[in-house]
């Protein structure tokens, strides 16, 4: 069993997340502890303002929200009723056990997974101090419902020093048909120390040919400021599927610092290998593909994909190409002049108006990121921030302005 559990500024997110879920027929609202009514008869505002309310008690507190997830080994697979149990004795040794609290069984992947949401503020207006605790029992709460429901236990996580030479090249990984960390470990493990790229661009550029992302938040947010990263199935069309794996929480640890490492010595390893790549394009371009159309499928016939980045009025900014033969993952920048994005356009005769692009080798906005700003903007009234929150909000950020 693992378990996760943050903090959150606000339930809205979260709830609408669970709320979609079980709109989309991924999830359940198998509890509702603490609630007036059962969970098959509360409504969304009934969710809404009994968390609300507790919450308004403290508006000093910024992190004013519980949010657990708790994934249990498929050869488990807990009935409901062992859900609901141990979502109550777990609530119940956090020192949540009259808090009221909403819990969801997930169905979106093969392994079973419960999300329990709550308040953390008392009907006495007090913070519930949750690590304490968390930290209050010398025996770890996780491992005493192990022990207790005779559940399969979380493997400690062994340092690994060095990469399987062994590994096989993964397959296109479905979400919700493999278990997730092991999925993500085993892609990883055979595509990070064989392939040649040099920016975070470039690395994804390979990885989502597998459904895969690495994320390291958006610039300026707590995440990105720490160098942390996240590894997260995606689906087609780039939209993220899961709330990620900590690089942290991977054997061998991909995190940011490694990453700058496989940059830094794949920089020194160019070799002849990019300048036959850069060779193969220009003489694609020579043949006068028609369009930008053909010259990718005339790259992709000679097995070089090529990935392309665009602005949200279509305006292609940057592109990675892949050859899997030599293994490189390289951008348009690393080919030189002739070969970068606008050379490669003008030649192709595919005409765009000048904008301002960002550098694709930094971080980009990924399309599940717009959409989750667009589903946010027409969310339902009562999953919207209200103004005083908004303000608390902006209050938060110039507080940690002047502290700077």
């Amino acid at each position: 069993m693992y378990i996760a559990v943050s903090t959150p500024v606000g339930f809205r997110h979260k709830l609408r997340y669970n709320e979609r879920k079980v709109e989309a027929g991924k999830a359940e609202l198998i509890y509702a502890g603490n609630f007036i009514l059962d969970a098959e008869r509360l409504t969304l505002q009934d969710k809404v303002l009994r968390l609300q309310r507790l919450i308004e008690l403290n508006p000093r507190v910024n992190h004013n929200s519980l949010h657990v997830s708790v994934d249990f080994h498929p050869r488990d697979a807990p009935s409901r009723e062992q859900f609901i149990t141990i979502a109550k004795e777990y609530m119940e040794k956090i020192g949540f056990g009259r808090q009221p609290y909403l819990v969801y069984d997930h169905r979106d992947t093969t392994v079973p997974h419960i999300h329990i949401l709550s308040a953390n503020i008392q009907a006495d207006g007090r913070l519930i101090k949750l690590y304490e605790n968390l930290m209050r029992d010398p025996i770890p709460i996780t491992r005493q419902l192990e022990e207790k429901y005779h559940l399969t236990k979380a493997r400690k996580r062994e340092k690994q020093t060095q990469f399987n030479p062994n590994a096989m090249p993964p397959q296109r990984l479905e979400y919700g048909k493999v278990e997730t960390r092991e999925g993500l470990r085993s892609a990883l493990e055979y595509l990070l120390p064989r392939y040649n790229y040099t920016s975070l661009a470039e690395l994804n550029a390979l990885l989502r040919q597998y459904n895969i992302q690495a994320y390291n938040g958006k610039p300026g947010g707590f995440m990105h400021s720490h160098g942390g990263l996240l590894y997260q199935f995606i689906d087609e069309k780039g939209k993220s599927m899961d709330r990620g794996i900590k690089a942290s929480d991977i054997a061998f640890g991909p995190g940011l610092r490694f990453l700058e490492q496989q940059f830094k010595d794949n920089r020194n390893k160019e070799t002849a290998a990019v300048r036959d790549l850069a060779t193969r394009i220009e003489l694609t371009l020579r043949r006068s593909p028609a369009g930008l159309s053909q010259f990718i499928e005339t790259l992709r016939q000679a097995g070089i994909q090529t990935v392309t980045y665009s602005s949200h009025q279509g305006q292609i900014y940057g592109m990675v190409f892949i050859d899997h033969r030599s293994k490189l993952a390289v951008s348009d920048q690393r080919l030189g002049p002739g070969l970068n994005v606008d050379a490669i356009l003008v030649k192709l005769g595919h005409r765009q108006e000048k904008e301002r692009f960002p550098d694709p080798t930094l971080t980009l906005e990924t399309a599940d990121q717009r959409r989750l700003l667009r589903d946010m903007h027409r969310s339902n009234t009562l999953l919207k921030d209200t103004p005083a929150q908004i303000e608390q909000q902006k209050q938060q950020t110039r507080d940690n302005e002047r502290s700077r």
